[in-house]
């Protein structure tokens, strides 16, 4: 297994059959070349690009761990190694991971009753770089920690576990804050603190160059992968859409071109105040899926499916519209989103399309103030062609 330093010797076999609690499994592998991603990025000025090379490659060796049912659970700036090798192609980054103390193992064949080897997923791990939430333990009126009511082993040696610690060595690699915990004593995410927030802009302020749009297609992505990422364990990403995130933000960084906002929009007459929200927001999402087939002159042929295609869902907090967009031959089924924030009258649009193999890339729309909507219908189209022009380059366009 590559990024993985070679076994040389270890006392598993002495431990196997031994009862001694007392005796300790050790390990001795190969030298592991390189510095470890502190030291990398204590001693190197980064840049946008190479943090995400970086991400890309940690979540190339992590999909390897996880295909051998290995979840590693604790993947820090001080358990990675990275080491640059001479190759044809030029110089290459390479990186390794080391402690696996804190691993899990699905193997359901092996005897699990020795304490000298295996995980002990109901006892509290501590990870003083980011304690994700299948970690966290409730606190109890007294004060006292309640083991009983952790969560459950299931969500414990759940491979989002490593996706989410990606998740926080990205906010990390860019704003050289460890993250810590989910939330803060005032409820917010580490992505959320005024100075998180100025961190991040800072650095996609020199990777936009003055480009508005680029600027706020990487903060809209960026915001979609915290967001997920320091969320709960219902939220946090599957390993291959996270993955799809990273790419959309390669596109951007690489080939995206000031998004032209002259399209030409079709006449539309939003409907009356009077009538339902949900009739209301329905309406918009109709209106902005056809202006996007006539203004999208990037395709040859585009539309949108039959009217049987078409469905509908939801209520005045949620609503969903499920569709086929049809480009030449091929067939993209798409999920638009509308989430309500009746608190603070906001509206959040999201998109999602299945790939071709079967991984849901969702592309963020944006937060909009309720009573602002139609005022930024264009806005909002525009928004829309640009997040799909760059997912049809980033996983279609051959």
């Amino acid at each position: 297994l590559g990024g993985i330093p070679k076994l040389i010797h270890c006392n598993h076999d002495e431990l196997e059959d031994s009862l001694n609690i007392t005796t300790k499994l050790w390990i001795l592998t190969e030298t592991i070349q390189g510095i470890t991603l502190a030291e990398y990025f204590a001693k190197k000025e980064r840049t946008f690009s190479d943090i995400i090379h970086i991400i890309l490659l940690l979540i190339d060796l992590v999909k390897e761990i996880h295909n051998k049912n290995i979840v590693h659970r604790n993947l820090t700036p001080k358990n990675i190694f990275i080491h640059n090798s001479n190759s044809i192609d030029g110089v290459k980054l390479h990186l390794t991971l080391i402690d696996f103390d804190l691993a899990h193992i699905n193997e359901k064949h092996l005897d699990k009753t020795n304490p000298n080897i295996w995980s002990r997923d109901n006892k509290q791990m501590k990870n003083d770089f980011y304690e994700v939430p299948q970690f966290e333990v409730e606190v109890l009126n007294n004060n006292d920690i309640d083991y009983e009511i952790q969560q459950v082993d299931s969500a414990r040696q759940s491979t989002l576990i490593d996706t989410t610690l990606i998740c926080a060595l990205l906010f990390w690699m860019i704003t050289l804050k460890e993250p810590k915990h989910s939330r803060d004593l005032n409820g917010k995410a580490p992505h959320e603190t005024d100075q998180s927030i100025k961190l991040i802009e800072h650095i996609l302020e020199k990777v936009a160059n003055r480009n508005s749009g680029k600027f706020h297609s990487l903060r809209r992505h960026l915001t979609l992968i915290f967001d997920r990422g320091f969320g709960k364990s219902q939220q946090q990403w599957p390993i291959n859409q996270l993955e799809g995130q990273i790419l959309l933000i390669c596109e951007l960084i690489t080939s995206m071109k000031h998004q032209d906002d002259s399209s030409q929009m079709l006449p539309t007459i939003p409907i009356p105040s009077s009538e339902p929200l949900f009739i209301r927001l329905a309406s918009f999402i109709n209106r902005v899926k056809h202006s996007f087939v006539h203004c999208c002159t990037y395709f040859d042929s585009i539309c949108w499916s039959s009217n049987e295609n078409n469905r509908w869902s939801g209520n005045n907090q949620i609503i969903d519209n499920y569709d086929i967009l049809i480009i030449g031959e091929r067939r993209l089924p798409i999920k638009f989103q509308i989430i309500r924030y009746e608190n603070i009258d906001m509206l959040k649009l999201n998109v999602e399309i299945k790939n071709d193999d079967m991984t849901i890339i969702e592309l963020p729309c944006g937060y909009w103030k309720e009573d602002d909507i139609e005022n930024q219908y264009e806005t909002i189209t525009n928004t829309f062609i640009l997040e799909f022009i760059n997912f049809y380059n980033t996983f279609i366009e051959e």
